[in-house]
């Protein structure tokens, strides 16, 4: 409905109750100009953009450690569930015995391990 209403603010059409804005990461009417400059490429968000964020006041470089501790965190619990999910795979005989290094991370320290399920 937002796309429709829009279109007809832009169109200045009967149903269009206000007047066209762009809004950042929605919609922006580019001129010629605009296109020629990009030379003519027409990928949205050349003109577009993007929305603007709200800051939630947590400076950068400390959410970036939060989380990146956070991620390392919970790669360490999918690295141990992955390996009770092998052994309880094997138990049932369904898990080959072919073993893959997971291509997740390139700082990956941990061996962990990535098995294809089989048939018996």
């Amino acid at each position: 409905m937002k796309i429709t209403q829009m279109y007809h603010y832009w169109r200045g059409t009967v149903w269009s109750q206000k007047g066209y804005v762009d809004v950042p990461g929605f919609c922006k009417s580019a001129t010629l100009e605009d296109i020629a400059k990009h030379g003519y490429v027409l990928t949205p968000g050349r003109y577009v953009g993007a929305e603007d964020g709200e800051d939630d006041g947590e400076p950068f470089d400390e959410k970036m450690r939060r989380l990146s501790a956070l991620w390392r965190e919970q790669w360490a619990t999918a690295a141990r569930l992955d390996a009770a999910i092998e052994t309880n795979l094997k138990g049932l005989g369904f898990l080959n015995a072919t073993l893959i290094r997971r291509p997740c991370c390139i700082h990956n320290k941990h061996n962990v391990k990535q098995a294809a399920l089989e048939s018996p």
